[in-house]
């Protein structure tokens, strides 16, 4: 039991030990890398945090990966290939334990089996971490994964109560005040890293 409780925490060791040795091997080459670190680049060398200009221009997407990609290159010593993508690579790991983590608990309540809640959780995991879109996502210098990441935080803590309430026969669903605001604050985070979209996707599919 204490060694299930602990898989969590080894995936993430493992997976990072696996995934950060690696990150500033490839050079940015590309323009959307290019672009993304540019701009956390202008961040950090104006101290311009709000409304950076890049070639004249105020970046089109929201910067909350770019703050990211910044805090980053402090402990790094510079915005390069590995500090650009340490953020991706540590959301796309936390991600996959809170899957674990959240999926554990949704399977048990369903099962009532400890056995199976552990084997099921354990292969969404597998699933998520084999799928290429996702991997490739922990190694680029993109919104995306700070996008994504947020989106499941938000949809975790409301599809857990919910799912509680559908399997206890309740004809009304109830969310409290606490698991609301830790919602909308993800939500919020989202849409720092993408606009809009960070409220209206997780809010659609939740409805």
């Amino acid at each position: 039991m204490s060694s299930s409780k602990n898989a969590p925490i080894y995936l993430a060791l493992i997976l990072l030990l696996s995934v950060i040795p690696a990150l500033g091997l490839p050079q940015i080459s590309g323009s959307s890398e290019a672009r993304e670190a540019h701009v956390a680049y202008i961040i950090r060398s104006s101290n311009e945090w709000i409304l950076p200009s890049r070639n004249g221009f105020v970046p089109s997407k929201p910067l909350l990966h770019h703050w990211l990609t910044v805090f980053s290159s402090y402990a790094t010593g510079s915005v390069d290939e590995f500090s650009s993508r340490l953020p991706s690579a540590l959301l796309g790991s936390f991600v996959l334990v809170a899957l674990f983590v959240f999926g554990r608990r949704l399977f048990k309540l369903q099962f009532n089996s400890d056995e199976l809640a552990e084997r099921y959780s354990r292969a969404c995991t597998i699933v998520l971490i084999s799928t290429y879109g996702y991997f490739r996502m922990m190694f680029l210098s993109m919104v995306d994964m700070t996008f994504a990441a947020f989106c499941v935080f938000a949809l975790l803590i409301v599809v857990l109560p919910t799912f509680q309430q559908v399997l206890e026969g309740r004809e009304s669903i109830k969310i409290n005040k606490t698991n609301w605001c830790l919602y909308f604050l993800f939500c919020g985070l989202a849409t720092l890293a993408k606009g809009p979209l960070g409220l209206i996707l997780p809010s659609l599919i939740f409805g």
